[in-house]
């Protein structure tokens, strides 16, 4: 009964599961999926539930309107509430966009490297990158800051694409924005680009499962129309308005990693991505893997030999991993 073109679709194993959550029990530094480290973030997060500052509890039984959060994001991101979708996560923008995209004709359409668990992507492009893929793809994925390269594509160049290619639509993963200074929010005018943004990294909610879709209003009127009605809870919505109305909690936690992210890279040397995402890619050596494993800390790629040929390491502020590294 389930569909056989599911077959054909790569995600992540999680196979793993049991060994990554025994060794976190063990006391192991989890710096493996990316996760905003900052532990004075963390630390005001928490008060602000504890001490339920803005944070009603009661709520955790009620389903909570989208109303005032629209109009705060509206106000931060400069665009009319008609271009914002709240998701569940940037992951949701991005199935959402798939589903409104895709039939059993279409394709999506993407570039190495990849990153687990989405699709294989790429933020270099070429001139000729649509014309080289038979049928034309239903939608092009672009993620920029790219993950785990750190590349960042040029508005200039997006909009090329969305120029050159009117009937595919872009879906411009956006997640890392808060390292660079590329924007991407004037290209909404056209009407073939998706912007998903995720509070998950610096604003440090990846637990708590919020994003944001930004697009062209007609996508928004359709495209909601198969978003679930509550993806997103009550308390999740709360601490969001909180951190929208107090921003400046957010930034001083994105300056913090911005300069970790910079520190890290050049403690390490030979690092093979760009500090555009809270990640360092640093070759695989056998040595430096127990040398992390005695020191209890988690890393990406946890396995023999490394299944991309590196180790990855979610950084941090620079005086935490100080403390760890030193």
């Amino acid at each position: 009964m389930i569909n056989n073109n599911l077959r054909d679709i790569r995600r992540p194993s999680w196979t793993n599961l049991a060994l990554r959550n025994q060794r976190i029990k063990d006391g192991f530094l989890p710096l493996d999926r990316n996760e905003n480290q900052d532990e004075i973030l963390i630390d005001k997060l928490g008060t602000i539930i504890r001490t339920a500052m803005k944070v009603n509890l009661s709520k955790v039984s009620q389903y909570t309107d989208y109303y005032d959060t629209y109009q705060l994001l509206a106000e931060h991101y400069n665009v009319p509430t008609d271009n914002l979708l709240i998701t569940n996560g940037c992951d949701e923008a991005m199935r959402l966009t798939f589903e409104a995209c895709l039939n059993e004709r279409k394709c999506i359409g993407y570039k190495m490297p990849t990153y687990r668990g989405v699709v294989n992507n790429s933020a270099d492009l070429a001139a000729s990158v649509m014309s080289d893929i038979v049928g034309r793809p239903a939608v092009w994925y672009l993620c920029s800051p790219n993950n785990p390269d750190g590349k960042v594509t040029p508005a200039s160049e997006v909009e090329k694409l969305l120029i050159d290619h009117p009937d595919t639509m872009i879906f411009l993963d956006n997640t890392y924005s808060d390292y660079c200074d590329e924007s991407y929010d004037h290209l909404i005018k056209y009407e073939n680009i998706v912007i998903g943004k995720s509070f998950s990294k610096s604003w440090g909610l990846a637990g708590a499962r919020f994003g944001v879709m930004i697009s062209h209003s007609n996508n928004i009127t359709q495209i909601a129309k198969i978003r679930p009605i509550m993806s997103v809870g009550s308390i999740t919505l709360q601490l969001v308005n909180y951190l929208l109305q107090n921003y400046n909690i957010v930034q001083d936690s994105i300056e913090r990693n911005i300069r970790g992210i910079k520190y890290a890279h050049e403690y390490f040397g030979n690092v093979l991505n760009q500090p555009h995402i809270n990640h360092v890619e640093i070759p695989w050596t056998e040595e430096f893997a127990t040398e992390l494993h005695s020191k209890k800390i988690l890393f990406g790629h946890d396995q023999p030999h490394g299944e991309y040929g590196t180790i990855r390491l979610t950084t941090m502020p620079r005086w935490q991993f100080e403390k760890i590294f030193k």
